[in-house]
């Protein structure tokens, strides 16, 4: 089993077809599905359950992905520094970030990265925070871009405060006023997503003033505006998510306000590859525009 397969079989199972990975791979359906069963035939068992709409990883697979990523990722390290040495500079680097990251931030440090090194390929993963630790700790993405909270246990770079900000039907008592006092939260049913940046709003009201009466969830933050702007509620959400979503809506501080910490998570700073120590050079370059591009 050599990296190549490995790489063929993590895409299969990432996608959860062997259609889509020959697709997305270049190759054919039966060249894929020979290489998992080469696989499946030395390791002995199997890997992939076989369903009528895709694959799925059967329970030893689920073990041996790690391992293959492992070897996929030590090649490709191993090719990206030989290539360093030689004066090229290739690669291809992961990263996951939320949406709106991906949609404020990733654009213009792409841009800048590709005029220095066109031959690195960039991959952008979105997800929630769960997702994103999640990938960072399987190795699936070399580092990623969320928001700190409390136990995450891999390194961490901060990189700039988001401030929090609550949203408001027009038509709410406060909508003129000059900040939203945190009093006044519990005054109309709260719409809170399934992501963790309004927590330290909730958990402060809650330790001042008691539960909040009416809580609904929200499965993104789109759906939370739109809520909002019917007047179904109040939330609150980072500033750079409602960078041009927020129509509809009146956007507030809180008093006193909150903000949420944008970091880098990788698991070791010494893991990364060539390529992606070189990106992530550029994010911390592009930063002071990335941030002046918020205010």
């Amino acid at each position: 089993m050599d990296a190549k397969s490995c790489a063929i079989f993590i895409k299969a199972a990432e996608m959860g077809s062997i259609t889509r990975a020959a697709l997305a791979l270049g190759y054919t359906q039966a060249g894929v599905s020979l290489v998992v069963r080469k696989i499946e035939e030395e390791c002995g068992f199997p890997l992939l359950i076989r369903e009528k709409n895709g694959v799925r990883l059967t329970d030893a697979g689920e073990r041996m992905l790690p391992v293959m990523r492992e070897i996929a990722r030590w090649d490709e390290r191993f090719r990206e520094t030989a290539a360093e040495i030689n004066g090229v500079n290739v690669g291809t680097v992961r990263v996951g970030c939320y949406s709106s990251i991906a949609y404020h931030w990733m654009p213009r440090v792409i841009r800048a990265f590709r005029r220095d090194y066109p031959k690195i390929a960039i991959d952008i993963l979105e997800g929630s925070v769960d997702e994103i630790e999640r990938w960072i700790e399987e190795r699936r993405v070399d580092a990623g871009f969320l928001s700190a909270r409390r136990g995450q246990k891999f390194h961490r770079v901060a990189l700039a405060e988001d401030s929090v900000l609550v949203l408001l039907p027009p038509e709410h008592p406060l909508s003129a006023a000059e900040a939203f006092p945190l009093s006044e939260l519990g005054g109309a049913p709260f719409i809170v997503t399934d992501d963790s940046d309004a927590y330290p709003v909730v958990k402060a009201y809650e330790e001042k003033y008691g539960p909040l009466p009416d809580m609904k969830v929200s499965s993104t933050g789109d759906a939370t505006v739109s809520m909002v702007a019917c007047g179904l509620g109040v939330s609150v959400l980072p500033a750079l998510m409602l960078r041009g979503h927020s129509a509809g809506v009146v956007v507030k501080e809180i008093s006193p306000p909150f903000f949420r910490t944008i970091i880098m998570g990788m698991r070791s700073p010494g893991e990364l590859s060539p390529a992606a120590r070189r990106f992530l050079n550029y994010v911390t370059q592009c930063l002071p525009e990335l941030t002046a591009a918020a205010d």
